[in-house]
């Protein structure tokens, strides 16, 4: 018979970083997007092109597995400049995968974000509300999006983010 692969310990690191359990300002928030707006227009060869790597921890086994990262690619450069912001691994991941959430969040819900107004088109494009960004930068992932256990990804609730934003609006 084989070992039972180890449970990863809830609460811990991983866990607080896969449920949005490290809130972030809106401020840190609107400067990773300013840094991604002027990162689209800016040529290639002006991008911080330092190979970056990363690394993934198997909790079972205690094994590092090492790649390096496409330095191309735009969203590489989004974490790398947020990793760089937060030195401490675990905050700077967490700010990451929220940044990260909060890109498919407002995709996913933007239909429902425009008629709430909280989400308006302008000449530069689209812009949000503060009480939106604040829900979003404060919540925790509630809604279970795929997996189960130690492999379960997460997100916002669409309904909590509606609460909180609600809330937020209200205090003015």
């Amino acid at each position: 018979m084989g070992k039972k692969p180890r449970k990863r310990a809830k609460g811990g690191p991983l866990d607080t970083v896969s449920r949005g359990l490290v809130p972030w300002s809106v401020d840190g928030f609107n400067e990773v997007v300013k840094f991604e707006n002027e990162l689209r227009v800016t040529p290639v060869d002006d991008w911080d092109l330092t190979e970056a790597k990363m690394g993934l921890y198997d909790d079972r086994t205690g094994d590092l597995t090492e790649y390096k990262l496409n330095k191309f690619k735009p969203e590489v450069q989004v974490a790398n400049f947020i990793l760089g912001k937060y030195p401490n691994f675990i905050e700077g991941t967490a700010h990451w995968h929220r940044y990260d959430r909060i890109r498919a969040f407002l995709g996913q819900n933007l239909d429902r974000l425009k008629a709430e107004r909280w989400v308006i088109e302008t000449a530069g494009g689209l812009q949000a509300c503060t009480a939106l960004l604040q829900a979003l930068c404060e919540l925790p992932f509630s809604k279970r999006l795929r997996g189960r256990g130690v492999n379960a990804e997460y997100t916002f609730s669409l309904e909590e983010v509606v609460e909180r934003t609600r809330r937020l609006s209200a205090k003015g």
